[in-house]
């Protein structure tokens, strides 16, 4: 969970994911309705990052090594969840579907 923002301030959270193999890391932007959601993919591992998405005041970037969430001073709420999932993948077509439900807060 993540609270305690200042309220009628601009705060920026980022969620990083570093990686010593970035030139093989897939990196897919798969938001939804009402879903902020970012996803890395390397061999047969994906990861997922996810958040309530269309949030007013809140401002979402897709970027190739994090999910950037700007939090401007005129944002609704002051406090939300950060959903992470995770899977190592032995069918990749069928599974990878998995994180993306797993790491969608409307679905928890």
């Amino acid at each position: 969970m993540v609270d305690n923002i200042p309220d009628k301030e601009e705060t920026v959270i980022d969620c990083i994911l570093q990686s010593q193999h970035r030139e093989h890391l897939i990196v897919l932007s798969e938001p939804g309705e009402d879903l902020a959601l970012i996803s890395f993919m390397l061999n047969k591992m994906k990861l997922s990052i996810g958040l309530q998405g269309d949030i007013p005041g809140f401002i979402y970037d897709y970027l190739n090594d994090r999910l950037r969430i700007r939090v401007t001073k005129n944002a609704s709420i002051l406090k939300f969840d950060i959903f992470i999932a995770w899977l190592s993948m032995d069918n990749i077509e069928k599974e990878e579907i998995y994180t993306w439900f797993a790491a969608d807060p409307t679905a928890n």
